[in-house]
Order: C-alpha cells, then structure tokens, then sequence
C-alpha cells in the first residue's frame, strides 16, 4: 500500500489495566492509581469497557477527567443493559473529555440517544460502523477495535491496519487494540512505515 498523505492512524489501547502490562509498559513500581496518566502520556485516546465504567461510577470517571491532559478522550462502551441515564451521568463526569460511544458485540445501535457520537459493529456500512477486523470489511466511521491473541504475523498485522485505513474515511482514524503492548508497539511501527502514523 502507498502512503497516504491525507490519513492519519492513530492508536489506543481497549483498557488501560491490563496485568500484563505491568512491567512490559507500566514500571513495577508505578502505583495502580498512576496508570491512566502513565497511559494518558502515551496515548490520546482510550476504549472504557462497561465494567469498569460501572465500578468506577460517577465520581470514579470524575478521577478520570482530572488525570488527564485537556486532549485525552474516552470512549464508553454501552451495552443493552444500560439505561437512558448513562449519557448525562458520563457527559457530566467527564465534560469535554468524552468522545464517544462503542456499542457491545451484537448490536447495530444504540438503545437510546446518546448525545454523542456512537460507532457499531453491526451499524451499515458508513459513518456509525465501528471496525471490527479484516474478516469484517465496508466503509466505518473511522473507530476501530482489533482483538488479537497472542504474537500476530507481521504481515496480517499489517494487511490488518491497511484494511482498516481503506475502510475509514480520509483525514484520520483512530484504532482501539485490544493486545499485549508489544503487539501494540508493533501495530504502530508498520503504521510509520506505511507514512500513517
């Protein structure tokens, strides 16, 4: 694939707790409740899922908002078992912070009006589909999330991105990766060699 000058990659991570991150991208040392700035600081961007959305409540995201930079944005995953409350609940926790909503595997929508934008990985093809893989392809909103288990071949991890850049509009594309760091790590080097990043 060519470069393209008009597209923008950039990356986030599906949680930022994840065991196996420490001591592969968080210090040994560094305390649990540093983790998100320390995440925040080399990423612009994070997929919540629902669970911790819950655990944390209203005050939790509160925490949040503050432990990062202006820039940040969180996105939350929403399930068919949240009410039409979440919205003013998360939008009044997190302000300017919140970006966006990822619908849980299954569904095509939102069961309620968000307020913000939404992104589905059974939307139709366009603005509103999230991007869910290789196996998955059509046009999306620029919002991905690729699950992967274990070391990926290089050139599928590759194959994978150019995918999800042909499938997103021009201008720029944000993908959630839901694997070890080093897998993230080698998600963004092919997106710098590709010119993306």
């Amino acid at each position: 694939m060519a470069e393209r000058a008009d597209f923008t990659l950039e990356f986030g991570v599906c949680d930022w707790e994840h065991p196996a991150w420490v001591g592969q991208f968080y210090p040994d040392d560094l305390p649990a409740s540093w983790r998100l700035p320390y995440y925040a600081n080399e990423f612009r961007a994070v997929l919540v899922p629902r669970e911790r959305r819950l655990a944390a409540g209203e005050a939790g995201m509160g925490v949040w908002r503050d432990d990062v930079s202006p820039g940040f944005r969180f996105y939350l995953e929403l399930s068919r078992e949240d009410d039409a409350t979440v919205p003013e609940r998360a939008l009044a926790a997190l302000g300017d912070h919140l970006a966006g909503y990822v619908m849980a595997h299954g569904m095509a929508r939102p069961p309620f009006d968000t307020g913000r934008p939404w992104f589905a990985p059974l939307a139709v093809p366009g603005p509103a589909r999230l991007w869910t893989g290789i196996s998955a392809p059509g046009a999306c909103g620029g919002l991905g999330l690729l699950r992967l288990e274990g070391p990926p071949d290089p050139r599928g991890l590759r194959g994978q991105l150019e995918c999800f850049i042909r499938d997103s509009p021009s201008g720029s594309g944000l993908l959630f990766m839901d694997a070890e760091p080093g897998t993230v790590d080698q998600a963004m080097t092919i997106a710098a060699l590709l010119g993306v990043a």
